[in-house]
């Protein structure tokens, strides 16, 4: 608690401070108007006598007795000042201490409430966690067990996608607020389309929506499209804010989303409204004022039985505030809710549109080679599969010094594309990338594109791969709509 205590602010103990100076000035005034009335009432007494011993002299120190009373007030009023500043320190040390209690006490609260929302997380997150769990396990048994009927196999495999996905989502949300409360959390700066980045935001809700027949529009008012900032946290911005409209709001309700773009003082900048509304369930005032707190859900019939974590809106508020902009709440329990974003980001020239999803889902035949490397056995037999539906040749390693001695023992131009896991044994994938590179420079050979593939997806590790000499990134869990657009990129 002394550790804790000596952390706290404590607002007036400078002004103490001084009180403490003027008191100790005040008791050394006090002690030197005392040496001197005692000299001066000596001096008295040693007048008197001598006066009294030899009549007719003149007098040593011929003072008045009014002298002395004089300095007896004097004295008096030494005393006064003095008590007088004493009550006046002890008064604020007083103040000083209550303040500090109620520090204490607040903070206590704090934590406590604290404490309270992570148990009512860990005992939603258990049960958020388990529920696909079950469905994975179960699906997995139904299929199993009606291995000869495709029909069944197909639906217990949609659920097991559904609920997979599910678990990431959930997986994401906690590592985001670890990486916050780390402060490793970095914005990556690239340029992206915000209108395609709108058009696959719908794609990834519209599906949501229907299933609960509501009406989802989309408006967009944009000058400005190809900006320059970070589009995945643009997107789960608003992927966060449009995925609790739709859960939060009943059958047959509405959903708009809108990106406007608002005049921006700032030179090569645009300013943008991203506002999400709908007719949901609305908000509580009291808890609007507690949204952004981390685990916090607001205790309704409804949230009761709807998955969440708890952290999405703690996400949202801390890349808004990262990146410099600010997010409005408007809601009423029973008509629904507003959410207005302001962000400002730097203007870009006009770029080609990236491949879409949807392109990149469709396995075109390619040509080439491709060397896989990846130390788990599940991942690599997963990830050469996918590469494999694509139409070109697979080859794998195990390690990273197993890639770099296939690599160097291939004449020139057999391998086209290296798929590169950043955490391995023996090597790891920056070195086996900085060694390739090295190696082909060398002896002069052209070296294979490299694309990291891994589950490292801090920006960091973006950074740290592309130092090394890689030409892309690919984050885990993989699917053909990443493996495509990477085969695309290097091969197509």
């Amino acid at each position: 608690m002394a550790e804790t205590e000596s952390q706290l602010p404590l607002d007036g103990e400078e002004a103490v401070e001084p009180g403490r100076k003027a008191l100790f000035v005040s008791y050394a005034l006090l002690g030197v108007i005392l040496v001197l009335i005692i000299a001066m009432h000596g001096f008295l007494l040693s007048n008197d006598l001598r006066a009294a011993r030899h009549p007719g002299q003149p007098s040593f120190l011929p003072l008045p007795f009014e002298t002395f009373v004089s300095s007896l007030f004097v004295l008096a009023m030494a005393i006064i000042s003095v008590l007088a500043s004493h009550i006046w320190v002890l008064s604020a040390e007083r103040k000083r201490q209550q303040r500090r209690i109620d520090r204490l006490q607040e903070a206590l609260a704090q934590a406590n409430r604290a404490s309270k929302a992570k148990s009512q997380f860990l005992s939603s997150i258990s049960h958020d966690i388990r529920t696909p769990l079950n469905v994975v396990m179960g699906m997995t048994f139904i299929a199993r067990s009606h291995e000869n009927d495709p029909v069944k196999v197909k639906a217990c495999l949609e659920k097991i996608d559904q609920s997979s996905r599910h678990l990431f989502g959930m997986v994401n949300d906690v590592l985001d607020l670890s990486k916050i409360e780390s402060g490793k959390f970095v914005l990556e700066e690239a340029p992206f389309n915000l209108l395609s980045l709108t058009s696959d935001l719908v794609e990834l809700i519209q599906p949501q929506a229907k299933s609960k027949n509501q009406r989802l529009t989309v408006t967009t008012d944009v000058r400005h499209a190809a900006v320059i900032g970070d589009a995945l946290r643009v997107k789960q911005v608003l992927l966060n804010l449009s995925t609790n409209a739709v859960k939060y709001t009943d059958p047959e309700g509405m959903v708009s989303i809108t990106v406007r773009e608002e005049p921006s003082v700032l030179p090569q900048s645009a300013a943008f409204s991203l506002i999400v509304e709908d007719t949901g369930v609305g908000m509580d005032p009291a808890f609007v004022k507690r949204i952004f707190d981390p685990f916090e859900r607001e205790d309704t019939s409804l949230t009761a039985c709807t998955e969440g974590t708890g952290l999405g809106m703690a996400i949202v508020k801390s890349i808004v505030d990262t990146m410099e902009g600010a997010i409005d709440i408007e809601s009423e329990p029973g008509v629904g809710s507003r959410f207005t974003v302001t962000l400002t980001l730097k203007t870009a020239d006009a770029r080609p549109s990236r491949t879409t999803n949807a392109d990149a889902a469709n396995p075109t035949a390619l040509h080439g080679r491709v060397l896989v490397a990846e130390d788990d056995n599940l991942n690599r037999e997963i990830a050469c599969e996918f590469i494999g539906e694509f139409g070109v040749t697979v080859e794998s390693a195990c390690n990273g010094r197993e890639a770099v001695d296939l690599v160097a023992r291939a004449p020139e131009n057999y391998y086209d594309l290296v798929f590169m896991d950043m955490r391995m044994p023996v090597m790891d994938g920056v070195e086996a990338t900085r060694t390739i590179c090295a190696g082909c420079l060398a002896c002069g050979k052209r070296r294979p594109s490299i694309v990291a593939m891994t589950a490292s997806a801090l920006v960091e590790d973006r950074t740290l791969a592309f130092e090394a000499g890689m030409d892309g990134f690919v984050t885990k869990p993989i699917d053909t709509n990443k493996i495509g657009e990477a085969l695309k990129t290097y091969l197509g």
